[in-house]
């Protein structure tokens, strides 16, 4: 079994991995659970008020998470995939964890270019929230 296909199991499986973007090794987590989201928490030392990024493999998968305003398509068709963020409001039938959001109403969202970032999520076709790997300074 190769690396990807490893990560893409233990993340299905609510477990944790590493893995690269184009701008930091992230802790990569199932988005929508709970319990997957609590052990980024744990290991990082992250406080539990402090939401995560969910990453997704394309605008039409953020959309299925994020209420993204029509204005904003052109920007993320332009930028996306590629090392943007942007804060939205959930969308009403989303089943994201409410860990991840902190219990806010907004989600953030980021579609990776990383090769190997991207070959996971779509792999998973889940939200894999993925603060950096370090350590939380709280």
């Amino acid at each position: 079994m190769d690396q990807i296909t490893h990560a893409i199991k233990l993340l299905c499986n609510n477990e944790v991995v590493a893995f690269p973007t184009e701008t930091v090794y992230g802790l990569g987590a199932n988005g929508l659970s709970d319990q997957a989201v609590q052990k980024i928490y744990a290991l990082k030392g992250r406080p539990n008020y402090n939401p995560l990024i969910f990453h997704v493999s394309s605008i039409d998968m953020a959309l299925n998470y994020g209420h993204i305003p029509t204005r904003y398509l052109p920007l993320l068709k332009h930028f996306w995939p590629g090392p943007l963020t942007i804060v939205v409001g959930q969308q009403s039938f989303s089943k994201v964890s409410t860990a991840a959001t902190a219990g806010l109403k907004t989600i953030a969202l980021r579609c990776p270019k990383h090769p190997i970032a991207h070959s996971i999520i779509e792999g998973c076709n889940l939200p894999i929230v993925a603060p950096s790997a370090n350590k939380s300074m709280y």
